[in-house]
């Protein structure tokens, strides 16, 4: 995830750095989206706690459809920013560079939250298998 972003660093200073406000706007609004994405799986995550014994199968189940409404919601917003942002030159003028510049953007912000929703889906899967680990040998303790 965090190489992702690394990745657009340059990328996004180039746009940050350019006068077209066009561009500017396009990326302020894909980082926002990105922010609000990070937010929810940020607060997603702070709702396990680090408490095993409050996380039942039933929370957990809930938290996996959390996940999957997410991951579901990210699949469109790609999209949804490549075509805002073609749109919003439709009949204007813009360097050739600038395309690819954008495409790597969008693409690499979304390759970063697709890589934290897997990770939460690994640690989430190995807290269930835990759960139902212990419920199997009721609740007494294990080796692993």
């Amino acid at each position: 995830s965090a190489k992702s972003i690394k990745n657009i660093g340059h990328n996004i200073e180039e746009i940050n750095s350019s006068e077209d406000k066009i561009l500017k706007k396009n990326l302020d609004q894909w980082t926002e989206d990105f922010h609000l994405y990070s937010q929810e799986l940020s607060t997603l995550l702070d709702s396990y706690g680090l408490d095993q014994e409050k996380a039942s199968k039933e929370f957990i189940t809930s938290q996996a459809a959390k996940i999957k409404a997410i991951e579901d919601e990210l699949k469109g917003a790609e999209s949804k920013w490549n075509t805002s942002f073609q749109e919003s030159y439709h009949g204007k003028s813009f360097k050739k560079s600038e395309i690819p510049t954008m495409f790597n953007i969008s693409r690499e912000i979304q390759l970063s939250l697709e890589h934290t929703i897997h990770a939460i889906r690994l640690w989430s899967t190995q807290l269930t298998d835990n759960i139902v680990e212990d419920l199997i040998l009721n609740d007494r303790p294990h080796t692993e």
